[in-house]
Protein backbone atom coordinates (compact mmCIF):
# COMPACT_ATOMS: atom_id res chain seq x y z
CA UNK A 1 0.00 0.00 0.00
CA UNK A 2 1.55 3.22 -1.11
CA UNK A 3 1.51 6.13 1.96
CA UNK A 4 0.40 9.48 1.43
CA UNK A 5 4.12 10.69 0.04
CA UNK A 6 3.58 7.35 -2.24
CA UNK A 7 0.66 8.63 -3.12
CA UNK A 8 1.38 12.47 -3.96
CA UNK A 9 4.77 10.96 -5.69
CA UNK A 10 2.54 8.83 -7.67
CA UNK A 11 0.20 11.57 -9.02
CA UNK A 12 3.02 14.14 -9.17
CA UNK A 13 4.74 12.21 -11.85
CA UNK A 14 1.97 12.66 -14.04
CA UNK A 15 3.02 15.49 -16.85
CA UNK A 16 -0.31 15.14 -19.16
CA UNK A 17 -2.55 18.22 -19.74
CA UNK A 18 -5.25 16.88 -17.88
CA UNK A 19 -3.91 14.69 -15.12
CA UNK A 20 -7.34 13.87 -13.63
CA UNK A 21 -8.93 12.87 -16.36
CA UNK A 22 -5.71 10.03 -16.89
CA UNK A 23 -6.64 8.74 -13.49
CA UNK A 24 -10.30 8.90 -14.19
CA UNK A 25 -9.78 6.79 -17.74
CA UNK A 26 -7.81 4.34 -15.18
CA UNK A 27 -10.05 3.46 -12.63
CA UNK A 28 -13.02 3.29 -15.43
CA UNK A 29 -11.16 0.85 -16.91
CA UNK A 30 -10.99 -1.48 -13.89
CA UNK A 31 -15.06 0.08 -13.15
CA UNK A 32 -15.86 -1.38 -16.40
CA UNK A 33 -14.76 -4.82 -15.13
CA UNK A 34 -16.16 -4.95 -11.97
CA UNK A 35 -13.12 -4.18 -9.94
CA UNK A 36 -14.66 -0.96 -8.17
CA UNK A 37 -11.81 -1.54 -5.04
CA UNK A 38 -9.08 -0.50 -7.78
CA UNK A 39 -11.29 2.06 -8.89
CA UNK A 40 -11.38 3.73 -5.78
CA UNK A 41 -7.97 3.46 -4.81
CA UNK A 42 -6.85 4.93 -8.43
CA UNK A 43 -9.35 7.71 -7.82
CA UNK A 44 -7.88 8.27 -4.37
CA UNK A 45 -4.26 8.45 -5.31
CA UNK A 46 -4.99 11.10 -8.16
CA UNK A 47 -5.60 14.38 -8.07
CA UNK A 48 -8.66 15.82 -6.84
CA UNK A 49 -11.25 17.33 -9.07
CA UNK A 50 -15.21 17.90 -9.39
CA UNK A 51 -15.32 15.35 -11.74
CA UNK A 52 -13.29 12.49 -9.88
CA UNK A 53 -14.79 13.30 -6.78
CA UNK A 54 -18.37 12.55 -7.57
CA UNK A 55 -17.02 8.86 -9.63
CA UNK A 56 -15.91 8.56 -5.92
CA UNK A 57 -18.71 8.93 -3.97
CA UNK A 58 -20.84 6.80 -6.67
CA UNK A 59 -18.10 3.87 -6.33
CA UNK A 60 -18.73 4.53 -2.59
CA UNK A 61 -22.25 4.41 -2.54
CA UNK A 62 -21.13 7.21 -0.04
CA UNK A 63 -23.89 9.56 -0.20
CA UNK A 64 -22.65 11.94 2.67
CA UNK A 65 -19.95 13.49 0.48
CA UNK A 66 -22.69 14.85 -2.03
CA UNK A 67 -23.13 17.96 0.42
CA UNK A 68 -20.01 19.91 -0.43
CA UNK A 69 -21.48 19.90 -3.96
CA UNK A 70 -22.76 23.29 -3.89
CA UNK A 71 -19.73 24.74 -2.84
CA UNK A 72 -17.69 23.23 -5.61
CA UNK A 73 -17.20 25.14 -9.75
CA UNK A 74 -18.10 23.82 -12.44
CA UNK A 75 -15.44 25.32 -14.69
CA UNK A 76 -13.47 23.43 -17.00
CA UNK A 77 -16.00 20.37 -15.81
CA UNK A 78 -16.80 18.44 -18.60
CA UNK A 79 -18.15 14.74 -17.79
CA UNK A 80 -18.39 13.39 -21.12
CA UNK A 81 -17.84 9.70 -21.01
CA UNK A 82 -20.83 6.99 -21.60
CA UNK A 83 -20.10 5.90 -18.65
CA UNK A 84 -20.77 9.22 -16.59
CA UNK A 85 -24.66 9.38 -17.13
CA UNK A 86 -25.35 6.63 -14.92
CA UNK A 87 -23.11 7.95 -11.73
CA UNK A 88 -24.45 11.43 -12.45
CA UNK A 89 -28.27 9.91 -12.27
CA UNK A 90 -27.23 8.78 -9.02
CA UNK A 91 -25.70 12.02 -7.92
CA UNK A 92 -29.01 13.67 -9.06
CA UNK A 93 -31.19 11.01 -7.00
CA UNK A 94 -28.93 12.13 -3.85
CA UNK A 95 -27.94 15.41 -4.41
CA UNK A 96 -31.02 18.38 -4.56
CA UNK A 97 -28.61 20.69 -5.90
CA UNK A 98 -28.58 22.29 -9.56
CA UNK A 99 -25.01 21.56 -10.31
CA UNK A 100 -26.21 18.08 -10.46
CA UNK A 101 -28.77 18.57 -12.98
CA UNK A 102 -26.66 20.71 -14.67
CA UNK A 103 -23.11 18.02 -15.31
CA UNK A 104 -26.17 15.64 -16.05
CA UNK A 105 -27.21 17.91 -19.10
CA UNK A 106 -23.88 18.20 -20.40
CA UNK A 107 -23.09 14.50 -20.35
CA UNK A 108 -26.84 13.91 -22.16
CA UNK A 109 -26.06 16.78 -24.91
CA UNK A 110 -22.18 14.79 -25.54
CA UNK A 111 -24.56 11.78 -26.31
CA UNK A 112 -26.43 13.40 -28.92
CA UNK A 113 -29.69 13.91 -26.59
CA UNK A 114 -29.47 17.40 -27.33
CA UNK A 115 -33.63 17.57 -26.37
CA UNK A 116 -33.27 16.49 -23.29
CA UNK A 117 -30.28 18.11 -22.49
CA UNK A 118 -31.67 21.15 -23.04
CA UNK A 119 -34.93 20.37 -21.28
CA UNK A 120 -33.20 20.19 -18.31
CA UNK A 121 -31.35 23.81 -18.54
CA UNK A 122 -34.95 25.29 -19.19
CA UNK A 123 -36.50 23.48 -16.21
CA UNK A 124 -33.29 25.02 -13.97
CA UNK A 125 -34.71 28.81 -15.01
CA UNK A 126 -33.49 31.38 -12.40
CA UNK A 127 -32.45 28.64 -9.65
CA UNK A 128 -28.52 28.55 -10.22
CA UNK A 129 -26.66 31.72 -8.98
CA UNK A 130 -23.25 30.91 -11.11
CA UNK A 131 -22.62 33.44 -13.70
CA UNK A 132 -21.21 30.70 -15.83
CA UNK A 133 -23.82 28.86 -15.96
CA UNK A 134 -25.81 32.09 -17.81
CA UNK A 135 -23.20 32.21 -20.13
CA UNK A 136 -23.37 28.51 -21.17
CA UNK A 137 -26.85 28.22 -20.88
CA UNK A 138 -27.18 32.08 -23.02
CA UNK A 139 -24.53 30.41 -25.75
CA UNK A 140 -26.02 27.59 -25.61
CA UNK A 141 -30.18 28.64 -26.19
CA UNK A 142 -27.98 31.40 -28.88
CA UNK A 143 -26.85 28.19 -30.85
CA UNK A 144 -30.02 26.40 -30.85
CA UNK A 145 -32.26 30.00 -31.89
CA UNK A 146 -34.30 29.51 -28.72
CA UNK A 147 -35.94 32.52 -26.59
CA UNK A 148 -34.56 33.99 -23.33
CA UNK A 149 -30.63 34.01 -24.54
CA UNK A 150 -30.11 37.67 -24.08
CA UNK A 151 -31.31 37.94 -20.69
CA UNK A 152 -28.58 34.93 -19.37
CA UNK A 153 -25.98 36.75 -21.33
CA UNK A 154 -27.04 40.34 -19.91
CA UNK A 155 -26.94 38.35 -16.54
CA UNK A 156 -23.73 36.54 -16.85
CA UNK A 157 -22.06 40.01 -17.84
CA UNK A 158 -23.62 42.21 -15.33
CA UNK A 159 -22.55 39.67 -12.06
CA UNK A 160 -19.09 38.99 -13.73
CA UNK A 161 -18.35 42.56 -16.27
CA UNK A 162 -15.21 41.88 -16.02
CA UNK A 163 -14.73 38.74 -17.80
CA UNK A 164 -13.62 39.49 -21.37
CA UNK A 165 -15.90 36.09 -22.47
CA UNK A 166 -19.07 37.13 -21.45
CA UNK A 167 -18.39 40.72 -21.99
CA UNK A 168 -17.62 39.61 -25.57
CA UNK A 169 -20.46 37.38 -26.25
CA UNK A 170 -23.19 39.85 -25.36
CA UNK A 171 -21.50 42.65 -27.34
CA UNK A 172 -21.02 40.60 -30.14
CA UNK A 173 -25.26 40.23 -29.72
CA UNK A 174 -25.60 43.57 -29.99
CA UNK A 175 -23.51 43.59 -32.71
CA UNK A 176 -25.41 41.19 -35.14
CA UNK A 177 -28.47 42.81 -33.91
CA UNK A 178 -27.35 46.17 -35.36
CA UNK A 179 -27.00 47.89 -32.49
CA UNK A 180 -23.42 49.38 -32.70
CA UNK A 181 -24.10 51.86 -29.77
CA UNK A 182 -24.74 48.85 -27.15
CA UNK A 183 -21.81 47.05 -28.36
CA UNK A 184 -19.26 50.27 -28.25
CA UNK A 185 -19.94 50.97 -24.76
CA UNK A 186 -19.28 47.03 -24.00
CA UNK A 187 -16.27 46.00 -26.15
CA UNK A 188 -14.51 49.66 -25.82
CA UNK A 189 -14.20 48.73 -21.97
CA UNK A 190 -12.91 45.03 -22.46
CA UNK A 191 -10.41 45.94 -24.96
CA UNK A 192 -9.42 49.15 -22.82
CA UNK A 193 -8.63 46.38 -19.93
CA UNK A 194 -6.37 44.01 -22.26
CA UNK A 195 -5.30 45.27 -25.49
CA UNK A 196 -3.73 42.06 -26.38
CA UNK A 197 -6.97 41.22 -26.36
CA UNK A 198 -7.35 40.70 -30.69
CA UNK A 199 -10.87 39.49 -30.10
CA UNK A 200 -12.22 42.17 -28.31
CA UNK A 201 -9.61 44.77 -31.03
CA UNK A 202 -11.67 43.37 -34.23
CA UNK A 203 -15.31 43.20 -32.78
CA UNK A 204 -14.36 47.48 -31.74
CA UNK A 205 -12.84 48.13 -35.09
CA UNK A 206 -15.74 46.24 -36.52
CA UNK A 207 -18.41 48.44 -34.60
CA UNK A 208 -16.38 51.81 -35.30
CA UNK A 209 -16.48 50.62 -39.03
CA UNK A 210 -20.16 50.19 -39.02
CA UNK A 211 -20.40 53.47 -36.93
CA UNK A 212 -18.62 55.09 -39.90
CA UNK A 213 -15.69 56.23 -37.78
CA UNK A 214 -13.33 54.81 -40.07
CA UNK A 215 -10.21 56.80 -39.06
CA UNK A 216 -10.36 55.67 -35.14
CA UNK A 217 -10.70 52.09 -36.75
CA UNK A 218 -7.46 52.80 -38.83
CA UNK A 219 -5.81 53.69 -35.70
CA UNK A 220 -6.53 51.12 -33.60
CA UNK A 221 -6.15 48.33 -36.66
CA UNK A 222 -2.18 50.12 -36.56
CA UNK A 223 -1.54 48.60 -33.32
CA UNK A 224 -3.64 45.19 -33.49
CA UNK A 225 -1.63 42.25 -33.46
CA UNK A 226 -3.82 39.57 -34.44
CA UNK A 227 -2.47 35.94 -34.45
CA UNK A 228 -2.58 33.67 -37.89
CA UNK A 229 -5.12 30.87 -37.75
CA UNK A 230 -7.19 29.31 -40.99
CA UNK A 231 -8.95 31.23 -42.54
CA UNK A 232 -7.76 34.15 -40.66
CA UNK A 233 -9.49 36.46 -43.32
CA UNK A 234 -11.52 39.07 -40.61
CA UNK A 235 -8.71 41.29 -40.18
CA UNK A 236 -7.87 42.05 -43.55
CA UNK A 237 -11.35 42.91 -43.86
CA UNK A 238 -11.65 45.05 -41.31
CA UNK A 239 -9.02 46.66 -42.21
CA UNK A 240 -10.02 47.15 -46.07
CA UNK A 241 -13.50 48.79 -44.91
CA UNK A 242 -11.93 50.77 -42.69
CA UNK A 243 -9.57 52.36 -45.30
CA UNK A 244 -12.17 52.10 -48.13
CA UNK A 245 -14.70 53.69 -45.76
CA UNK A 246 -12.45 56.37 -44.84
CA UNK A 247 -11.32 57.01 -48.73
CA UNK A 248 -15.47 57.47 -49.51
CA UNK A 249 -16.12 59.93 -47.03
CA UNK A 250 -12.79 61.87 -48.39
CA UNK A 251 -14.35 61.69 -51.77
CA UNK A 252 -17.82 63.14 -50.52
CA UNK A 253 -16.05 65.98 -49.15
CA UNK A 254 -13.80 66.45 -52.22
CA UNK A 255 -10.72 65.78 -50.21
CA UNK A 256 -8.85 63.72 -53.22
CA UNK A 257 -5.68 63.56 -51.91
CA UNK A 258 -6.71 61.72 -48.16
CA UNK A 259 -8.86 59.61 -50.34
CA UNK A 260 -5.75 58.20 -52.79
CA UNK A 261 -3.67 57.49 -49.80
CA UNK A 262 -6.32 55.66 -48.01
CA UNK A 263 -6.74 53.47 -51.22
CA UNK A 264 -3.14 52.87 -52.00
CA UNK A 265 -3.44 51.73 -48.09
CA UNK A 266 -6.09 49.67 -48.48
CA UNK A 267 -4.26 47.68 -50.80
CA UNK A 268 -1.52 46.40 -48.88
CA UNK A 269 -1.55 43.71 -46.62
CA UNK A 270 -0.05 44.15 -43.12
CA UNK A 271 1.39 40.86 -41.58
CA UNK A 272 0.38 42.20 -38.52
CA UNK A 273 -3.48 41.53 -39.06
CA UNK A 274 -2.93 37.79 -39.56
CA UNK A 275 -3.34 36.55 -43.19
CA UNK A 276 -0.87 36.82 -45.99
CA UNK A 277 -1.21 38.50 -49.40
CA UNK A 278 -3.70 35.38 -51.47
CA UNK A 279 -2.27 34.88 -55.47
CA UNK A 280 -5.57 37.27 -56.57
CA UNK A 281 -6.60 39.20 -54.54
CA UNK A 282 -10.21 40.94 -54.61
CA UNK A 283 -9.35 45.04 -55.47
CA UNK A 284 -12.03 45.82 -57.43
CA UNK A 285 -13.84 48.26 -55.62
CA UNK A 286 -10.53 50.15 -54.52
CA UNK A 287 -9.03 50.36 -58.28
CA UNK A 288 -12.71 51.88 -59.24
CA UNK A 289 -12.22 54.53 -56.76
CA UNK A 290 -9.17 55.27 -57.63
CA UNK A 291 -10.73 55.47 -61.57
CA UNK A 292 -13.11 58.35 -60.62
CA UNK A 293 -10.00 59.79 -58.80
CA UNK A 294 -7.71 59.63 -61.55
CA UNK A 295 -10.47 61.02 -63.76
CA UNK A 296 -11.50 64.00 -61.68
CA UNK A 297 -7.76 64.74 -61.77
CA UNK A 298 -8.03 64.66 -65.46
CA UNK A 299 -5.25 61.69 -65.58
CA UNK A 300 -7.08 60.00 -68.14
CA UNK A 301 -4.55 57.07 -69.07
CA UNK A 302 -4.14 56.45 -65.21
CA UNK A 303 -8.16 56.22 -65.14
CA UNK A 304 -8.26 53.84 -67.91
CA UNK A 305 -5.96 51.24 -66.43
CA UNK A 306 -7.61 50.94 -63.27
CA UNK A 307 -10.38 50.07 -64.90
CA UNK A 308 -8.64 47.63 -67.03
CA UNK A 309 -7.24 45.96 -64.08
CA UNK A 310 -11.19 45.77 -62.73
CA UNK A 311 -12.50 44.36 -66.19
CA UNK A 312 -9.77 41.86 -66.50
CA UNK A 313 -10.20 40.80 -62.95
CA UNK A 314 -14.29 40.41 -63.18
CA UNK A 315 -13.60 38.53 -66.39
CA UNK A 316 -11.14 36.13 -64.40
CA UNK A 317 -13.90 35.51 -61.11
CA UNK A 318 -17.06 35.30 -63.86
CA UNK A 319 -17.34 31.60 -62.51
CA UNK A 320 -18.27 33.20 -58.56
CA UNK A 321 -21.36 34.76 -57.80
CA UNK A 322 -20.24 38.61 -56.64
CA UNK A 323 -21.69 42.11 -56.73
CA UNK A 324 -18.41 44.16 -57.59
CA UNK A 325 -19.08 42.26 -61.08
CA UNK A 326 -21.19 45.63 -61.68
CA UNK A 327 -18.07 47.27 -61.64
CA UNK A 328 -16.68 45.47 -64.23
CA UNK A 329 -20.06 45.89 -66.53
CA UNK A 330 -19.18 49.78 -65.79
CA UNK A 331 -15.04 48.89 -66.41
CA UNK A 332 -15.89 47.53 -69.09
CA UNK A 333 -18.40 49.45 -70.90
CA UNK A 334 -16.12 52.84 -70.10
CA UNK A 335 -13.06 50.91 -71.67
CA UNK A 336 -14.08 48.57 -74.68
CA UNK A 337 -17.82 49.65 -75.74
CA UNK A 338 -21.80 48.84 -74.37
CA UNK A 339 -21.28 45.95 -76.64
CA UNK A 340 -18.70 44.33 -74.21
CA UNK A 341 -20.46 45.29 -70.99
CA UNK A 342 -23.59 43.49 -72.91
CA UNK A 343 -22.06 40.08 -73.90
CA UNK A 344 -20.00 40.10 -70.08
CA UNK A 345 -23.61 40.35 -68.76
CA UNK A 346 -25.01 37.53 -71.41
CA UNK A 347 -22.03 35.94 -69.89
CA UNK A 348 -22.91 36.58 -66.29
CA UNK A 349 -26.67 35.37 -66.64
CA UNK A 350 -25.82 32.27 -68.28
CA UNK A 351 -22.90 30.91 -64.99
CA UNK A 352 -23.77 28.82 -62.60
CA UNK A 353 -24.87 32.00 -60.59
CA UNK A 354 -26.63 33.57 -63.43
CA UNK A 355 -30.10 33.03 -61.33
CA UNK A 356 -29.19 34.28 -58.45
CA UNK A 357 -30.52 37.37 -56.69
CA UNK A 358 -27.58 38.78 -56.28
CA UNK A 359 -26.77 38.88 -60.05
CA UNK A 360 -30.00 39.52 -61.45
CA UNK A 361 -30.02 42.56 -58.81
CA UNK A 362 -26.74 44.16 -60.33
CA UNK A 363 -28.10 43.64 -63.98
CA UNK A 364 -31.13 45.40 -62.92
CA UNK A 365 -28.99 47.84 -61.19
CA UNK A 366 -27.13 48.46 -64.35
CA UNK A 367 -30.32 48.73 -66.42
CA UNK A 368 -31.17 51.72 -64.08
CA UNK A 369 -28.19 53.40 -64.74
CA UNK A 370 -26.96 52.62 -67.77
CA UNK A 371 -24.40 55.39 -68.29
CA UNK A 372 -21.46 55.79 -65.66
CA UNK A 373 -21.64 59.34 -64.54
CA UNK A 374 -18.04 60.36 -62.53
CA UNK A 375 -19.60 62.22 -59.82
CA UNK A 376 -19.81 62.08 -56.06
CA UNK A 377 -23.77 61.22 -56.55
CA UNK A 378 -23.49 58.05 -58.43
CA UNK A 379 -20.36 56.74 -56.41
CA UNK A 380 -22.53 56.94 -53.31
CA UNK A 381 -25.22 55.27 -54.83
CA UNK A 382 -23.24 52.48 -56.10
CA UNK A 383 -21.36 51.93 -52.92
CA UNK A 384 -24.85 51.79 -51.33
CA UNK A 385 -25.90 48.92 -53.59
CA UNK A 386 -22.33 47.16 -53.18
CA UNK A 387 -22.78 47.27 -49.32
CA UNK A 388 -26.48 46.33 -48.86
CA UNK A 389 -27.26 43.23 -47.73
Amino acid sequence: MLGESGKKAVSDSHRSEFPYQTFLELALFYHNRNNDAEAVKILETGPKHLLNSLWLAYLNQNQMTLSTLDNKSIAFVFPFRKESLNMLEWVVANNPSWKAQYLKSLNLMGRGQMEKGIQIFKDLGQKPNDQLFYYVRGMLFKEHQLAGYQKDLQRAYKQSPKNWRYAFALAEDHFKSGNSSATLKIIQKIYKQDQDNYFAGMLLAKTLNQLKDYDKAIELLKDLRILPYEHATEGRKIYTNAHNGSALQAIIKGDHTKAAEKLEKALLWPEHLGVGKPFDPEERWERFLMAYLQNQDQQSEKAKKSLEQVAKFSKQQLFKSSKNHLLGVYALAETQGEKEAQQFIAQLLASQHGSSPQTNDLVEFYYTHPKMKWNKNFIGTLSEFLNSK
